[in-house]
């Protein structure tokens, strides 16, 4: 079954709904491939990849729940998570049903922290950014490429261990074919990767991912354009709306494309854990 795009003209209410749904599609989907563990409820979405200690690859997503049910959920899916030792993160979307669940989850020992702002463009009213001098765009299509468009990401986002190995991960399993639903660009300045984009396809728009850019290499326009070479990537795939989550440092750069801010998610996190006395929230 094909994908249905959401149209350019989408109205406010169609932008956040699509962007709830990317979310969950994308996350079933990279869990699914990596043989996570996927539960699929009309009450919520959860999915765990297990060896992956990074909590952006174990969500709960899509919540519609009386408020009642709250705890209970928050209480199973904290056992599982710990079950595998691994972080997770509870969203709420504008969507989420009942909209506070902090009580329910800080019981269980997850966290508040920062909203993300989730914008989206027309793709076909974009102001499109050209290459900055000095810089070359290539796109990751084998394991070497791979490794400098990693290179790039943690020299822009100061990536960890457990998350360049989620990364490894996604790539090993997703592959570098032409048609690929997660796409990666590598910019190299002087031969040296420093900057990096990526396009995760799904709910019917081109999500922007993984747009970093080194330290000495930022304020010269590459984040623009590794941005708009991911964008244009899903144009031609068929996509009229293009989405992403807005970083602080982004944000301003995101606005003078054209995107505008559609929703905010209420992000929980829970960090990582394992055994009997994290899953039931004792102590010794």
């Amino acid at each position: 079954m094909s994908e249905l795009f959401v149209p350019a003209h989408a109205s406010a209410s169609e932008l956040v709904e699509a962007v709830e749904r990317h979310q969950v599609e994308l996350s079933i989907r990279w869990t699914a491939v990596q043989d996570g563990v996927v539960v699929d409820t009309p009450g919520y979405v959860r999915t765990i990849n297990p060896g992956v200690m990074v909590a952006f690859a174990n969500n709960v997503h899509r919540v519609r729940l009386e408020p009642d049910q709250v705890g209970d959920v928050a209480r199973e899916s904290t056992a599982h998570f710990r079950e595998h030792g691994v972080p997770a993160l509870w969203w709420v979307s504008p969507l989420s049903r009942p909209q506070d669940h902090g009580r329910d989850l800080e019981a269980h020992g997850w966290r508040l922290d920062e909203p993300i702002p989730w914008m989206a463009a027309r793709i076909d009213r974009l102001r499109w950014p050209g290459t900055p001098p000095g810089f070359r765009i290539v796109r990751a299509t084998d394991e070497a490429l791979h490794a400098g468009f990693l290179q790039a990401m943690t020299a822009g986002f100061s990536m960890n261990e457990p998350e360049r190995h989620a990364m490894n991960t996604l790539a090993a399993a997703v592959g570098y074919a032409p048609d690929a639903p997660w796409v990666r660009w590598v910019a190299f300045l002087d031969d040296r990767p420093v900057a990096s984009s990526g396009l995760m396809v799904g709910g019917g728009v081109a999500g922007v991912y993984n747009v970093a850019t080194a330290p000495d290499a930022r304020r010269r326009g590459i984040g623009a354009a590794l941005t708009a070479t991911a964008i244009a990537e899903g144009r031609g795939r068929g996509y009229q709306v293009a989405v992403l989550g807005a970083s602080k440092m982004g944000y301003g750069v995101y606005r003078r494309m054209g995107f505008a801010e559609v929703c905010r998610h209420c992000v929980y996190l829970l960090p990582a854990g394992s055994g009997k006395a994290a899953a039931e929230g004792t102590t010794s």
